[in-house]
């Protein structure tokens, strides 16, 4: 007589992160939106797909990506729980026309003056925090908190978050020689891509992908999350 036993394991299957996505900035911004799951989570690579609508005159320009990871700080009870930023990156991405060689020289030469600004905030990270305080009156109104330095300590990210057109008021008076001009050549670069995007005065607008050949105004691009000096070329 045999006696036999057996044992059966069942595994749940493979979930998708819960995930949402809509426009924003009436219609000239997307969003993404990751929850994590008792199933699933968040680590890893995700990938991302828009669709932009351009004129036929656009050439190139650049995205900003924000990244922002949401966490919740548990209170004594649920009501007393507390949603808490847990980190956040920005980054931008050019953009161009395939086969347009000026623009996609725009695109790299601005990428190009984004590394020697940042390259040239940390070399003079030490000179940019002494001029923060540049005199007793600013360091002991520090101490009480009723003087703003003269740098302030999140003006980096700031002056290269600042839309095209716009950087007078974000740049800094005290920074070092060498960073300032710096500065100046990238918001310069910035600026003059953003222009080829300008020929009709429209911005890249995202839409849903195009129904049908007769819309060619339509154009794709595939970004990463981590593409912060990368170059997308897009086809029209």
């Amino acid at each position: 007589k045999k006696t036999l036993e057996s044992v059966r394991y069942e595994q749940l299957p493979k979930l998708q992160p819960v995930s949402s996505s809509g426009t924003l900035q009436r219609g000239y911004g997307v969003y993404f939106k990751l929850k994590a799951t008792d199933r699933t989570w968040l680590e890893g690579e995700k990938l991302f797909r828009l669709t932009l609508r351009v004129p036929v005159s656009w050439r190139a320009d650049y995205l900003r990506i924000t990244g922002q990871a949401i966490g919740v700080k548990r209170g004594l009870v649920r009501q007393l729980d507390e949603r808490v930023v847990c980190g956040r990156v920005d980054s931008l991405v050019t953009m161009h026309l395939v086969g347009d060689v000026e623009a996609r020289r725009a695109a790299d030469w601005m990428i190009d003056r984004r590394r020697q600004l940042v390259s040239a905030a940390s070399q003079q990270h030490s000179d940019i925090d002494r001029r923060r305080y540049p005199t007793v009156f600013h360091k002991v109104g520090a101490a009480f908190d009723v003087v703003d330095p003269a740098i302030a300590s999140d003006w980096l990210p700031r002056l290269l978050n600042t839309p095209a057109g716009q950087f007078h008021s974000a740049l800094p008076n005290r920074l070092p020689v060498d960073v300032r001009v710096a500065a100046l050549d990238y918001l310069e670069a910035k600026n003059d891509l953003h222009q080829l995007a300008l020929a009709r005065h429209v911005v890249a607008k995202p839409v849903a992908p195009a129904e049908s050949a007769e819309d060619k105004f339509t154009s794709a691009a595939r970004v990463s999350a981590n593409a912060e000096t990368a170059s997308v070329a897009v086809s029209q």
